[in-house]
């Protein structure tokens, strides 16, 4: 986090400076030539402060004071300051010799957070002007942040406005949520808009935070904007003029502790992609080249390549076809360059005065108000930039649900329920945290935590209470469009960050289409040696939470030396393996308002299939199970316990295939030390308490365990895996099963 804003008062020197060194008196440095920035990174109780001091001027500055606060619930880390700070009090003090002319000095100190109440850090930097023969001082802050700003959509919130004011003119005026709000969640807002904003549930030391204190501390000249609530977890605002706001909270968690935290948010007008474009298009040294991928995306031409279908009654698409539509908000949007150019929404919807007008596409793209607002562009998703450049960027989905119904199937979903201990380490957050994914996977860069960040390594991904969960940036690039396919007579692409073949930390690889992202982070996280350190009793843990791509390409086991050899069954060929039956489509639960079954508005369990990636899940208070993807080559499929071949436990009864399954765990679970749960050991485990033997059983009873289809995602592998391990282990067969 970044907080920078520079004070100069005699008032605050005379609090703060006394005693101090002060910059020497021959300096030519001027008033506020000085500046101080100062972040913080988090990873759960360890937090690192990093202040950039700023030497702006020609001339070398010395003899500099800056501290930084040890906050009140943390204690400094021992020796953790760099550069010669040193611990006075609640500070961490450092007299800089020497800051180069032009240039920075980083210092850096570490805390561990040891009760809930940190609130916010602060670091002071006092120097003297000789010009103006006065101490100059600067506060700069960084803190936990119990702030989010929240996205609302049409689909799930229905946030009506005011009045009865609309945002959207259609013809019908009705059915398309012309009166509700959408957000986009980001800090960065089209002035005129509403801002959300959501309390943490949680402090920094995880305890319930039970009541929120709002404070609207910082808004524009001129601005009337207010909180409509002091005191509930979610507030909101309208940004009302162009330039920051402030605001700040105060929870008390269940212990009665108290924390705060603020953050920012900008509110300004939209430029256009024409903006964006002058420096991202590859022309300007150190600003990434965007636009050459970019334009090949179905978002930059969406308005163009659907202005067929448009017409005076098929329009309400515009509201997402085009950039910053709001007829509530005076912003610069679609709506706003659409009056310039002569649209009167009192006698009819844009694009039904457009059609009726005769407009063509070509005038409407030549026209010098609308034609920089048409298509989905970059300031739909990163916000405004006609009057600042806030560089916002968000792995949030609710940037993408101002549009796309998606994230109404993906709150359902496992990858939705972000878990801060899953993002404390490079090896966690590489696949459980959006932003990790990105950085390691797809970029090939090491991830540097919060915590482990120096001047020399800054972090690579947010502290972890601004991480995200496994959402629509983590597997989709926005800004390309690669890995193209033919539909019909167009070129697509699903825009997938990966595509094709993986390598597996257990050395195997495998072509897994479209579905290589999902085998990326779904294939057991150990290495051959930690199979091989596992058998030989010197490392004591197992498979990882994460077989079901073995599993499912009948790999990761151990082998026996190459004397278990196992088949797989036809899932492993279906080209886009975990997609066909995981994002196969959301079941029909019933019919629609038209009451006809089969028609467009079925009502579907969004909570199974889909970007949800379930195979069953709770639906209005009903288990749905998702068996028409099965039933694709299981004709008449009802359930995912299909009937197996064979008796394959030996318990004289042929079951269901999971059911067989499970008859066979237990019959190799009976031969394996336990737990105090009475689980396989998986961890810790040692030769104290298992054989070789069974650590080799332990290791393929695990994979198959975790793995959790219990024979559906490979059948024949599943069956094959556990009897011969069984016979590996007690040296024959599973009495009375059919054998594989």
């Amino acid at each position: 986090m970044i907080r920078r804003f520079t004070l100069i008062s005699l008032g605050l020197v005379a609090v703060f400076a006394l005693g101090y060194a002060f910059l020497n008196a021959g300096s030519e440095a001027a008033p506020a030539a000085v500046s101080v920035e100062m972040t913080s990174g988090r990873n759960l109780n360890s937090i690192i402060y990093n202040v950039t001091v700023q030497n702006p001027t020609a001339s070398p500055l010395g003899n500099v004071f800056v501290s930084g606060m040890v906050p009140e619930g943390a204690k400094y880390v021992d020796k953790s300051a760099t550069s010669g700070g040193v611990l006075q009090g609640n500070q961490v003090v450092w007299v800089l010799n020497q800051v180069p002319a032009k240039g920075q000095t980083v210092l850096t100190y570490k805390v561990t957070a040891e009760a809930p109440a940190i609130g916010t850090n602060h670091a002071w930097i006092h120097w003297l002007s000789p010009s103006e023969k006065v101490a100059m001082s600067e506060l700069v802050a960084a803190d936990y942040q119990l702030i989010k700003i929240k996205g609302v959509n049409t689909r799930a919130d229905h946030e009506k406005l005011p009045d009865g004011k609309t945002a959207l003119t259609t013809t019908s005026g009705k059915g398309h949520q012309e009166d509700e709000i959408v957000s986009s969640g980001l800090s960065n807002v089209g002035v005129g808009e509403y801002v959300y904003l959501q309390g943490a549930e949680e402090d920094n030391l995880e305890n319930n935070i039970v009541s929120w204190t709002w404070r609207l501390i910082g808004k524009p000249l001129g601005s009337s904007a207010s909180l409509e609530s002091n005191s509930k977890e979610v507030t909101r605002f309208v940004a009302d003029r162009v330039g920051d706001y402030l605001v700040e909270v105060n929870a008390t968690n269940a212990k009665g502790q108290s924390t705060s935290s603020t953050t920012a948010v900008t509110a300004g007008t939209f430029a256009g992609i024409s903006l964006c474009a002058s420096c991202h298009n590859g022309s300007v040294p150190g600003a990434k080249d965007i636009l050459t991928t970019f334009v090949k995306t179905g978002h930059a031409d969406k308005f163009e390549g659907t202005w067929s279908s448009y017409s005076k009654d098929s329009d309400y698409c515009i509201r997402c076809h085009t950039l910053g539509y709001n007829e509530q908000a005076n912003n610069g949007g679609m709506d706003d360059a659409a009056r310039a150019s002569g649209w009167n929404s009192k006698n009819a919807s844009i694009l039904g005065w457009l059609k009726t007008s005769g407009w063509t596409l070509d005038q409407v793209k030549a026209d010098p108000n609308m034609g920089r607002t048409i298509n989905i562009q970059c300031e739909n998703c990163h916000g405004p930039g006609a009057t600042a450049h806030t560089g916002t960027k968000s792995f949030d989905p609710a940037v993408c649900g101002q549009c796309h119904p998606q994230p109404m199937e993906w709150k359902f979903a496992a990858h939705a329920k972000k878990d801060p201990h899953m993002a404390t380490n490079s090896s966690c957050a590489r696949c459980h945290t959006g932003q990790g994914y990105v950085e390691e996977w797809v970029r090939g860069n090491k991830l540097v935590m919060a915590d482990q960040a120096t001047p020399a390594t800054p972090a690579n991904v947010p502290s972890i209470e601004q991480q995200s969960g496994i959402s629509c940036a983590t597997c989709h690039d926005p800004h390309a469009a690669d890995h193209t396919f033919t539909s019909g007579d167009a070129v697509k692409s699903f825009q997938l960050r990966i595509v094709g073949e993986v390598t597996a930390p257990m050395g195997w690889k495998v072509n897994a289409g479209d579905a290589a992202t999902c085998v990326r982070c779904h294939s057991d996280n150990r290495t051959p040696q930690n199979l091989k350190d596992w058998v030989a009793g010197t490392r004591d843990r197992g498979t990882h939470e994460n077989t079901q791509a073995d599993v499912f390409f009948g790999k990761g086991y151990y082998d026996y030396d190459g004397k278990l050899v196992t088949t797989n069954s036809f899932h492993s060929t279906l080209p886009e393996a975990c997609i066909t039956c995981h994002m196969a489509a959301n079941p029909t639960v019933g019919a629609g308002p038209d009451g006809v079954m089969g028609s467009r508005d079925d009502l579907k369990a969004l909570s199974v299939g889909g970007h949800s990636w379930n195979m069953e899940g709770e639906w209005e208070g009903k288990v749905v199970q998702n068996t028409a993807a099965c039933a694709q080559c299981h004709a008449g499929a009802t359930t995912f316990n299909r009937p197996a071949a064979g008796d394959y436990d030996g318990n004289g009864k042929i079951e269901g295939v999971q059911t067989e399954v499970q008859g066979l765990m237990a019959a190799l679970r009976a031969q394996l030390p336990k737990d105090a749960e009475g689980e396989v050991l998986n961890s810790p485990v040692t030769p104290a308490n298992s054989t070789e033997a069974q650590r080799k059983a332990m290791w393929n009873y695990n994979l198959i365990k975790i793995d959790g289809s219990y024979g559906i995602h490979n059948t024949s592998f599943t069956v094959q895996l556990l009897q011969k391990t069984y016979k590996e282990l007690t040296g024959k067969d599973v009495p009375g099963a059919t054998l594989r």
